[in-house]
């Protein structure tokens, strides 16, 4: 098991440092040798191929694709050398017949999706469904009405309330009157808002 350092490594597989080191984070086996988290940074080739392979990781920027997962899980038969210079990949180890099965795969897949996507518009147009957006808009208009008529409240309600403290009630029974008001008109206003 020769090791090879970063730059070495990254050359070798057509990779630039820093893809070398987000690999590290999702997994990529190496060694970290000399101090702390600032040690020299040290690869096995082969082991970092395998691990591409493991994870369908391709060398091309963004997530592995649904056919770079496909092509790696189908990969356990062939013999198929890689173009020289370059690691071998789970392509390189497929027989026409497995190619052309994923190629099938991958289309079904995405025709599926298509006939999801058509669905969901045509729930939306006819009804059956509602647009997460415009319902969050609805919710937060019939919010904002409800904020509105309770900070009203004490506007409509000081007059009528006014109007207890003149009747000569005792305390309890003032209390009581000035809750059950606020009551009714909390109700009304919930009531409302339930209704749409």
């Amino acid at each position: 098991m020769a090791l090879q350092d970063l730059n070495a490594t990254a050359e070798r597989l057509g990779q630039n440092r820093r893809t070398l080191q987000r690999w590290i984070k999702a997994g990529c086996p190496h060694e970290r040798r000399g101090k702390g988290a600032r040690g020299k940074l040290w690869f096995d080739y082969e082991a970092v191929v395998a691990w591409m392979q493991a994870v369908g990781r391709t060398g091309q920027r963004g997530p592995p694709t649904v056919s770079s997962r496909l092509l790696t899980a189908a990969a356990a038969s062939g013999s198929a050398a890689a173009p020289a210079g370059k690691p071998a990949t789970a392509a390189d180890k497929l027989t026409p017949a497995q190619i052309a099965a994923m190629t099938l795969r991958v289309n079904l897949q995405i025709k599926q999706l298509d006939r999801d996507k058509r669905a969901r518009i045509e729930a939306v147009e006819t009804g059956d469904l509602h647009d997460v957006a415009e319902c969050q808009r609805a919710t937060l208009r019939k919010v904002h009405a409800v904020k509105a008529v309770h900070q009203a409240l004490p506007g409509k309600l000081s007059q009528r309330i006014a109007g207890l403290f003149g009747q000569g009630l005792d305390a309890g029974e003032l209390y009581d009157r000035v809750y059950g008001l606020l009551e009714r008109e909390l109700d009304a206003v919930q009531e409302e808002f339930a209704r749409g």
